[in-house]
């Protein structure tokens, strides 16, 4: 890939044109007819299913404009508690595809967990890429399965980021000029 995001391929066989004509090509990855597991993108990375299609004859280069198949999640985490882990509840985990097309998912199951991701000036996050028309519901923090208030439904190719705000149960804001903690660990107001 060059500094533009240009790619050149070079077939492992030639190709050619069966005529002279303007045509349409089409590439996909991953290349074979396959199924693509969510579960393990904590432990192996993010998993990707592109196709990408351009119009070209055999006198010039054919650019490809690939799209992403899959939806990735992102999971942003405010407030006081830390959080170790977040997962996706009640999600297929397998989609199947051919040619760069989804073409069914697997029956929902438990938990998908989610990679941490750590970037320099950006907060900590989730994110985890899972199939269009997924409908998510639940995430799991730290073994605690909450809802979400609305419903977010999976869009190919689109990133949809949920922030949650979450605090420690009796998690209190204290003012340090003018409150104190008591010795039973209430506030305590001077």
């Amino acid at each position: 890939m060059d500094d533009a995001g240009n790619v050149t391929v070079e077939p492992d066989k030639p190709v050619y044109w069966k005529n002279t004509q303007t045509a349409d090509v089409t590439a996909w990855y991953p290349a074979e007819r396959s199924s693509v597991d969510f579960m393990f993108q904590s432990r192996n990375g993010l998993t990707y299913v592109l196709r990408g299609i351009g119009t070209g004859n055999h006198q010039s280069p054919v650019t490809l404009q690939f799209k992403h198949q899959l939806a990735k999640v992102r999971v942003v985490a405010k407030g006081k508690a830390q959080v170790r882990n977040m997962e996706m509840v009640n999600l297929p985990g397998v989609c199947y595809i051919e040619e760069g097309i989804i073409t069914g998912q697997s029956l929902p199951i438990n938990r998908i967990l989610m990679p941490r991701v750590e970037r320099e000036g950006i907060d900590t996050y989730w994110e985890a890429n899972v199939g269009p028309g997924v409908e998510i519901q639940w995430f799991s923090l730290d073994g605690m399965t909450f809802a979400l208030n609305t419903p977010v439904t999976t869009q190919a190719g689109a990133l949809h980021t949920i922030t949650w705000t979450v605090n420690s149960a009796g998690t209190q804001s204290i003012r340090l000029s003018t409150d104190s903690i008591g010795n039973n660990g209430t506030e305590q107001s001077q």
